[in-house]
């Protein structure tokens, strides 16, 4: 059986390691196979402009929120969805995106 749930909240907005802390410890102990996060779960949503966007966006490659993820994944052997704001480059184009971020065990 595969068990799918959610996790609904009001992340506070720019506070990454608390928005995370938060995170974590809600689903501590919960059994499901994919737990689904709300968009920018991480970061909070209300950006004045892209500056501020920019200021607390991650490449997801070398970002310590996504390695926190994926060890807590691994660790319980879950898989989870997010909305994150990548840092996807410094071009002036499209440096930022607000993409869905899958990661597990």
């Amino acid at each position: 059986m595969f068990n799918a749930g959610f996790f609904q909240y009001h992340p506070k907005f720019g506070a990454v390691q608390e928005n995370l802390k938060t995170i974590l410890s809600a689903l501590d102990n919960i059994e499901a196979d994919l737990v689904v996060l709300p968009e920018l779960a991480i970061t909070g949503y209300y950006f004045k402009n892209r500056t501020e966007l920019k200021s607390v966006a991650e490449d997801p490659a070398g970002s310590p929120t996504v390695e926190s993820l994926k060890a807590f994944c691994k660790e319980r052997k879950l898989y989870l969805v997010t909305g994150f704001a990548e840092k996807a480059s410094e071009k002036v184009f499209m440096p930022l995106n607000n993409f869905q971020l899958f990661t597990g065990a």
